[in-house]
C-alpha cells in the first residue's frame, strides 16, 4: 500500500489536488477540480485514478456529476511507516557510534 501511496504523492499535481479536497469542506466535483488546473478533464482523470489506486480518494457519481472524496488515512499511516523506519535507522546508527 505504502508504494501506491508514494507513487501517488510523487507528482506535484497530485499532491496539490489532494490539498484542494483537503482544504474543502465538502467533496469537489471533478468539474470544480479541473477549473483549478490548467488541464483537461481527463487529464485530471487520470490523476484521480491514481490516486484512487492509493485509497486517497474515492469518486461517487451524482447525476451528470462525480464527487471527489478525499481520504487522508493513507498519508498518516505513510508517514508514521516513515517516522518508524526513519527512527529505527537512527536508532542503529546511535547504538554503531557509541
Amino acid at each position: 500500500m505504502n508504494e501506491l501511496v508514494f507513487k501517488a504523492i510523487a507528482d506535484k499535481t497530485r499532491r496539490d489536488i489532494v490539498a484542494l479536497l483537503g482544504a474543502s469542506s465538502t467533496p469537489l466535483t471533478i468539474k470544480q477540480i479541473t477549473w483549478e488546473f490548467d488541464m483537461s478533464r481527463q487529464a485530471i482523470r487520470k490523476h484521480l485514478d491514481i490516486l484512487a489506486q492509493a485509497s486517497l480518494v474515492e469518486t461517487q457519481s451524482v447525476g451528470r456529476d462525480t464527487l471527489v472524496y478525499v481520504d487522508l488515512r493513507p498519508l498518516k499511516d505513510l508517514d508514521q511507516s516513515v517516522a518508524r523506519q526513519l527512527s529505527s535507522i537512527l536508532e542503529s546508527q546511535a547504538a554503531g557510534s557509541g
